[in-house]
């Protein structure tokens, strides 16, 4: 991809640095100790905390506006009259730290460039209130404007820990971390800047009553992001910002709406806060802190969502009664669909892969279920090649069964809270591509040994085959464990067909769920035209028959009927099989 060889060492420090917020701040003393992944970072941001009263942005080439108003160390570069506006004369390569209070300083469309100390660990220009962190509140600076600045090349850009503060007209560049970052600094105005090329563009921590209108948001790998804990998400984000030329939906107090590319043309990041009864489908985003985030957020659905190269893909927090489906999430940086204190969830029938491509730092989940996020159902879910397929962490009682579990480098991962890995009658778990036994004694696609978790969790009914779900009618669905790969699945109202394929010679098996009254407790079943025997298994019922049959892998078609309808479908079905070989023989002479 064309940012990664370029920015793949930002990527590694800037993911250690950011406060997500599934995490929290440990402790502070110039500096936030961020817990991420089990280990603790530290962020030099270059403001000052109550605890030791010390300003950490001290390096070479740093000039501070002093409480006092006077300059220091005195420079021509910076110019003033009345200790109110400050304006740059020249271009610098230097950063400035804030701490006066009540005045402007005015880039005057100069440009402020990192020196190689700033560069690694500094921000270009800080307005450095004093953080409490007690109180979690900042004191001693407020109404600071900050405008008609260019930055470049720092670690941060412009980092606000000031209420009340004003960010507009500036151009913030190359910064190897974040380009705007408010810190605990509600009330303030992020305007008319032009952010690019960043690792985060701008970033709100724990900030509410922020208005951000106008911001262009271009080639950062995380455009936007807004973080912290519930109350901090209600902001005012209009829809005149952009990331990467489309267009930023920040939805507050939203009721009974559906948002899809009719109602949301051209969306580039989709927020959803203190909303009920939203539906959200048909979209697709990338590149920012989360794909889609859903905050306080209850009785929702969000379907046929493709969310790539996020931060995370899919965020709930303090969310419950939403449902997650058809989704899918690649490619995100530390999960793809990810529940935050949010609870009676279902994540079903999602595609969640490849969060291991940026797995050098972070936890790069598959799907994850933290902070008290209990009575979720986890289900037919295709979870491969992720670091961790799912983690679960001070979390309980959430039901996961029925997922193709492939090639995670751990399948799964808890603190020990017990949950639950299968479900049904009869019961049935999931499928695990490191479950490495023999296909069952008892014929009936299920392990006989269960699949340990840790201590607390095992799946005492593991899959020998991957599960699939077809949805034959409003109310009925047919489902497979099999240890083939399925496709071309029909159902015409009568009779149930697939393909199996495999590697040949070897052996196949279905285990396949039917609506009984489709059957009426009778079947046929076909595998290339000849009838196979099958074994109706003990776990039918009135509702639905379990069938398990076997078969040698090549590539097949498999047909299900009612044996009273069999002598007219079998020829029909004999000639659809003729005609295949005929076609197969053919395109191997032309080949």
């Amino acid at each position: 991809m064309k940012w990664k060889c370029a920015v793949e060492t930002a990527i590694i420090l800037a993911s250690m640095l950011v406060v997500p917020i599934r995490v929290q701040e440990v402790h502070g003393v110039g500096t936030i100790f961020v817990r991420h992944g089990g280990i603790i970072h530290s962020l030099n941001l270059g403001v000052t905390t109550a605890d030791t009263g010390s300003n950490l942005s001290s390096t070479v080439g740093t000039v501070y506006i002093n409480p006092d108003g006077r300059v220091n160390p005195k420079t021509p570069s910076i110019a003033t009259s009345d200790n109110i506006t400050y304006t740059l004369t020249e271009d610098v390569i230097e950063a400035i730290v804030v701490e006066r209070s009540d005045i402007t300083l005015n880039g005057n469309g100069h440009e402020l460039q990192a020196d190689p100390v700033a560069a690694a660990n500094g921000s270009g220009i800080a307005l450095a209130g004093t953080y409490h962190s007690t109180t979690h509140i900042v004191t001693g600076l407020s109404n600071v404007t900050v405008e008609n600045v260019k930055i470049r090349g720092f670690a941060y850009g412009i980092v606000v820990q000031s209420p009340n503060a004003t960010i507009r007209g500036n151009n913030v560049t190359d910064c190897g971390s974040i380009g705007i970052f408010l810190r605990y600094s509600p009330m303030c105005s992020v305007a008319t800047n032009y952010v690019s090329h960043n690792i985060w563009g701008v970033y709100l921590w724990n900030s509410p009553n922020c208005e951000l209108q106008n911001n262009t948001m271009v080639g950062d790998h995380y455009n936007l992001g807004v973080d912290g804990n519930i109350g901090a998400f209600e902001n005012s984000i209009s829809t005149s910002n952009t990331v990467n030329g489309k267009i930023v939906y920040y939805l507050v107090n939203q009721n009974n709406i559906v948002i899809d590319p009719s109602t949301c043309p051209n969306p580039g990041y989709l927020a959803l806060v203190n909303s009920t009864d939203i539906a959200v489908q048909n979209l697709n985003f990338a590149s920012n802190q989360d794909g889609i985030l859903l905050v306080n957020t209850n009785n929702s659905r969000i379907s046929n969502v493709y969310a790539t190269e996020n931060y995370a893909g899919i965020v709930l927090a303090w969310s419950s009664n939403v449902t997650v489906e058809s989704c899918t999430a690649s490619i995100n940086f530390e999960s793809g669909i990810g529940l935050y204190s949010s609870d009676n969830c279902t994540i079903t029938s999602n595609t969640v892969i490849n969060q291991t491509e940026h797995a050098i730092v972070g936890a790069s989940n598959g799907i994850e279920l933290t902070t008290l996020s209990d009575y979720n159902v986890v289900t037919a879910n295709n979870i491969l090649s992720n670091r961790y397929g799912i983690y679960i962490a001070g979390s309980e009682s959430n039901c996961i069964y029925h997922n193709n579990f492939i090639g995670n480098s751990v399948q799964a991962g808890t603190t020990g809270d017990l949950n639950n890995w299968s479900q049904g009658s009869p019961q049935e778990g999931n499928y695990w591509s490191d479950y490495f036994f023999d296909i069952s004694a008892n014929n009936d696609g299920l392990g006989n040994v269960p699949y340990t978790i840790d201590t607390d969790n095992q799946d005492a009914y593991p899959l020998m085959g991957t599960f699939s779900e077809y949805q034959v009618s409003s109310t009925n669905s047919v489902q497979t464990i099999c240890n083939s790969t399925v496709s071309d699945f029909t159902f015409n109202g009568t009779a149930i067909s697939f393909n199996v394929s495999g590697e040949n010679d070897t052996s196949g098996f279905c285990r396949i769920r039917v609506p009984t009254l489709a059957f009426n407790d009778s079947f046929k079943v076909y595998v290339n035209g000849t009838e196979v025997a099958y074994a109706l298994m003990p776990c039918s019922n009135g509702k639905y028959d379990y069938l398990y049959f076997t078969y040698n892998h090549s590539t097949q078609r498999v047909v299900i009927v009612p044996e009273f309808l069999s002598s007219l479908i079998v020829p029909s079905l004999a000639t659809t099989t003729m005609i295949i070989a005929i076609h197969k023989r053919k395109h191997a002479n032309n080949v």
